[in-house]
């Protein structure tokens, strides 16, 4: 086999093409690196002048028409490279006639500086925006307020047994308080002060518990001891360092007990029934209630409603009039939880909490209480000297 295989070599080499070029091609061939060697020696041979070798100094159109023409002929791109480079042709030269033989050119493209620093302003422009709005929903936490840090914040109330007493009769004050941040327990300190109409403290009282939820602390007024007049009573609770809440209440001591007037049982008006008018085009139906909703027929427009037999757009046409009229009894006709539930928030929204105990899915009622809770932290006001009931 060796015979014929250097036979075979020989007429390639006298063809022209160099003995790396026959090795590289004989070894594609799963020809024996052994055997070739042995081959190669059994041979002698004066090769001719290589036609498809080029000189070193080539330039890049001929090194890429020596390649064009043996890519013609069949050979691939790295069989061509592999002689190149064995005949000591630069490699990134080769890449290039390749590119060039090919018809393949690299393409770089470069975005003006200009345009990139359009794109960055753009993109701090839009989370500035989406930072600031999650600091007006409450849903960020500030510099000022770390991560890991669990508010104290509390509500303070204090109730009387009594508002209104005679002349050596005594006064029970209970202070009620509740833990409204999210540290889940921490020490109180409650001080209590009676002071006269001249700003004089007549009587004072300190007592410190732990808060994890809610308590109630009681304490007896010494008002026996007290002449006829008015006074006020006081208790402020200190918790988390400088913070404080103070509730108040005016003490009475008169010959006559003032009799506080009870207040009225509120009158319960029977919601009147909207007349319901039964209709198989829903669209007309929702029509006719929007524009009974919006001459403020509330009572027609929900009939109008009713009326829609299919329960997907009844609930629409119900959606609709809210959103014209503004009357939360309207989502209370509503059959789907979701909707009806949706329906209640949007209320909530605008500060309507009472609502919040109508809601049915769990998310819902959660999200109507943090509202609720972000709204009573807004309006609340805490210091050292003010009063508030």
């Amino acid at each position: 086999m060796s015979d014929s295989l250097a036979e075979y070599i020989s007429n390639l080499l006298q063809q022209g093409y160099s003995e790396a070029q026959v090795r590289t091609y004989l070894q594609q061939q799963n020809y024996p690196l052994s055997l070739i060697d042995t081959a190669f020696t059994s041979i002698s041979y004066e090769p001719k002048e290589k036609a498809p070798k080029k000189v070193k100094t080539s330039t890049s159109d001929q090194l890429a028409s020596y390649i064009r023409t043996y890519l013609a002929q069949g050979y691939g791109t790295e069989d061509l490279k592999s002689t190149l480079l064995a005949d000591g042709y630069n490699a990134k030269d080769i890449d290039k006639a390749i590119r060039k033989a090919t018809g393949t050119q690299r393409v770089e493209h470069h975005i003006p500086a200009a345009t990139v620093i359009k794109i960055l302003f753009i993109l701090i422009v839009v989370a500035g925006i989406a930072y600031g709005f999650l600091l007006l929903k409450g849903n960020m936490v500030t510099p000022s307020s770390p991560v890991n840090e669990q508010t104290r914040l509390l509500d303070l109330a204090l109730t009387l047994d009594a508002a209104a007493v005679e002349p050596g009769n005594t006064i029970h004050a209970t202070a009620s308080v509740t833990n409204m941040g999210s540290a889940e327990r921490y020490d109180v300190e409650l001080t209590y002060e009676l002071y006269d109409t001249k700003g004089t403290r007549l009587w004072s009282e300190r007592v410190t518990k732990a808060v994890s939820t809610t308590f109630e602390d009681s304490q007896t007024v010494p008002s026996a001891e007290l002449p006829v007049g008015s006074y006020e009573l006081s208790v402020t609770a200190a918790y988390g360092g400088d913070d404080t809440a103070t509730a108040a209440r005016t003490i009475t001591i008169s010959e006559t007990p003032e009799e506080v007037p009870e207040e009225p049982e509120p009158v319960v008006v029977p919601k009147e029934q909207p007349p319901i008018i039964i209709s198989d085009n829903p669209d007309t139906a929702s029509d006719d209630a929007f524009r009974a909703a919006r001459s403020g027929d509330s009572a027609s427009a929900e009939g109008f409603c009713l009326g829609i037999r299919n329960q997907a757009a009844r609930d629409d046409c119900l959606n609709r009039i809210v959103g014209e009229d503004r009357q939360s009894s309207h989502c209370a006709a509503m059959t789907s939880t979701g909707m009806r539930d949706n329906c209640y928030l949007s209320f909530a929204l605008e500060g309507d909490y009472e609502l919040c105990e109508k809601l049915q899915e769990e998310e819902s009622l959660r999200l109507c209480n943090d509202l609720k809770r972000i709204e009573g932290l807004e309006n609340k006001t805490l210091n050292t000297t003010g009063f508030f009931s």
